[in-house]
This record gives C-alpha cells, structure tokens and sequence, in this order.
C-alpha cells in the first residue's frame, strides 16, 4: 500500500516538472496540497485497520463470554444435582457407645434427623432409668458451590430445633433436648463424592471413618464434613450387585495360595459389603475379611482394618482374578483362576 502511494507522489512531481518553463508554482501551496493528500491515504488506511481489529477484538471477547457463559452453565447444573446425587441417609458416630446422629437429605438440599445418647447411670427421682439426650432438627443447606472434582462446599440456610432448651420426663427417662451433634457451630460444610481421593481428605473427616469407608487410597462412601467441628458423617447409595454373583467361589493362583469368596444374597446395608472371605496363603492358617466393591474399578479385600487388597476380575466368563497395588505382594499373587 505505501509503494502505491509513493508512486502516485512520484508521478504528480514529474507532471508538475514539464510544465514548470512556462509556468509559475506556488512552492507551498503544492506541498500543502501534496501532504493532505497523503495525510487523507494514510488515515484512511488507518481507519480501515482500526476497524477490522476492532472487529476481529469483539469477535474474540464475544467467544470468549459464550465459554464462560457454557462453563458457568455446567457447573450451575452440576450443582444443582449434587444433592440428588448424595444418598438418602448419613450417620454420624464413633463406632463405640450408643450414641449416633441421624440425617435424611432430600433432593433440594434440605434435611431432617435426630441425634441421641443415653447416661444410664444419671439417675434421680422420676427417672429410675437413667437420662437421655435427644435432638430431632430439620433444616436446609445453601447451594453448593463445587470446588473440586470431588468436593463441594455449601453452609446452612436454617436449622431449627424441635423443643430446644427443654427437659422432661417420660417412662423413667429424664430426657434433655441437646444440640444436633455433628451438625453444631457449623460454618462451611463439605460434601465429599465416592471415591474421593485420601489426599484430598482433611485429617479431621478421616479421623471419624471406619471398617470400609476408607480403601486403601479412596474414600468408599459419601461424606458430610463440619469444618468447624471436625465432625463427619458417611452415606451409601445402595446398588444392585445381582450380576456379581459369578464372583463366588475359590481361586487359586500358581503358587498355590487360595481366595474363597462367599457372598451375600443380600448386601449388607450399611458397609455394602458383598460377603466375607477366606484368605490363605504359604500354606498357612486361613484368614478371614470381607469384600467390598472398589469405587475405582475392581474390588478390595480387607483382612482387618490396616491391610486390604485390591483386585479386579480380569475374565468373567472364566473368572480369572488379577491382584493390583504397589505393596510386595501384588507381583508375587499373579492370576488367581476360579476352580
């Protein structure tokens, strides 16, 4: 564009220079016309660039808000699922004692539940029996906000509690309505999907897991978690394992170590286990565990709660069994056949 330009310069001087002999040019009057000229080429090449820049600018930014637009669409959606996602029924407890809290969430993100414990030996008159601690509460949690592939955060909208503040007696118990323990002094609460990874768990949420909730490297259940309190419940969403049942039976791999699943005709309802197992090896003394589902793929055995293995059936049909796992006897197990 610019050669054009000087060209069509070029040859408005030369016009100029053949008549110069017979007539008389304003020197200035030329060169000021020359210059708008090439002033008026050059802000109209430069208006013609603006404009298609400011063009192709507006195209990007338009692109670039219909992305956000999508992404903030999906992850409004996935959170608006999250709570149909979560099982029905969690539990809060420590495994010993009597005591326990109860919660039933519904689809939209609200919940009902009860917390109670007992102090038979807190006695007086009127309440021969001993005391208990009761709290029925229901309330609601906000939207979720997702903060991970496997976490979501949330708080609670309102709680109210059902007699707050009151005691009674009743059938020999003297009964004090308490707070709903796991759910008290609560600010964010997470939610934690199945199969979230142990590195991705806070210590205080694991502290309150047992038996099978946690594998080896993943969390086997549904968590609520009180960051405040450090308090945790676990859910199960009960599934169909009716095509599992091909799985019963020995194995025994080429060193001669042997595997015996016996499952359940029914899963057991709080842990999901399948059934139990009898596990030998070298020749020695059977040991006894359980057999889970693995929220990754394949299945785990646990002998106790420290030790467990992770195996995966590698051909139904035959029921060929492949251990995995980085511990040392993965390589030794091989493939266990079904006899």
């Amino acid at each position: 564009m610019k050669k054009i330009i000087v060209l069509f310069l070029f040859s408005i001087l030369l016009i100029s220079g053949c008549g110069a002999k017979n007539t008389t040019i304003d020197n200035k009057n030329m060169n000021n016309e020359t210059n708008g000229m090439y002033k008026n080429i050059i802000d109209s090449e430069n208006d013609t660039e603006n404009a298609e820049e400011t063009a192709i600018s507006e195209e990007i930014n338009i692109s670039e808000e219909m992305d956000v637009v999508e992404e903030e669409t999906k992850v409004v959606e996935a959170e608006t699922e999250l709570f149909a996602m979560l099982p029905d029924e969690f539990y809060f407890s420590s495994g010993a004692g009597g005591w326990g809290t109860e919660l039933f969430l519904e689809d939209d993100g609200t919940f009902y539940g009860q917390h109670h414990d007992s102090d038979m030996g807190s006695i007086g008159e009127g309440y021969p029996n001993g005391t208990r601690y009761v709290c029925n509460f229901v309330g609601k949690f906000t939207e979720p906000r997702q903060i991970s592939e496997y976490t979501y955060s949330a708080t609670i909208e309102y709680m109210n509690i059902e007699r707050e503040g009151e005691e009674y007696i009743e059938d020999g118990f003297r009964y004090i309505v308490s707070g709903p323990y796991g759910l008290d002094n609560a600010g964010e609460i997470r939610f934690y999907l199945y199969g979230t990874p142990r590195a991705e768990l806070p210590e205080g949420f694991l502290s309150w897991m047992q038996g099978t909730d946690m594998g080896p490297d993943y969390l086997n259940c549904f968590g609520i978690y009180n960051v405040n309190e450090e308090t945790a419940f676990s859910g199960y969403i009960y599934e169909d394992y009716t095509e599992l049942r091909k799985l019963d039976g020995k194995y025994v791999n080429d060193a001669g170590d042997e595997v015996i699943i016996h499952l359940e005709s029914a899963i057991e309802p709080y842990t999901q286990e399948l059934g139990y197992v009898e596990w030998k090896l070298f020749g020695g003394e059977a040991e006894h565990g359980s057999i889970k589902k693995n929220p990754i793929g394949g299945f785990t055995i646990y002998l106790d709660e420290s030790v467990c293995y992770n195996f995966e059936i590698t051909n139904y049909e035959v029921g060929d069994m492949k251990f995995s796992g980085a511990d040392k006897w993965s390589e030794h197990f091989g493939t266990f056949i079904m006899q």
